[in-house]
């Protein structure tokens, strides 16, 4: 299942943020993409979005890990980028 740590940092516009997005099954059978962002050193902010199938979960979180890497977010040093991501993150 996916499980990404994002970041994107821009000094010259004192951006410094986080994004972490994975997908989960729940406690009641479903599956949800949960995405967690915000500044680093701060509280950040928590969304779970629920599907049905594992299969729709995944297929969510990559859509939204593509829109993240096509906004210049980058893996956090040490974390590899999934192969089906791969094409997403060079343009």
């Amino acid at each position: 299942m996916l499980s990404l740590w994002l970041h994107r940092q821009d000094p010259t516009r004192n951006m410094n943020r986080f994004y972490r997005l994975y997908v989960s099954a729940d406690l009641l059978g479903g599956w949800c993409v949960v995405r967690e962002w915000g500044r680093h050193g701060a509280a950040g902010q928590v969304r779970r979005d629920l599907y049905a199938s594992p299969e729709d979960a995944q297929a969510a979180g990559q859509r939204l890990a593509r829109q993240k890497l096509r906004r210049g977010y980058r893996p956090a040093l040490g974390t590899p980028l999934p192969a089906e991501l791969l094409g997403a993150a060079t343009g």
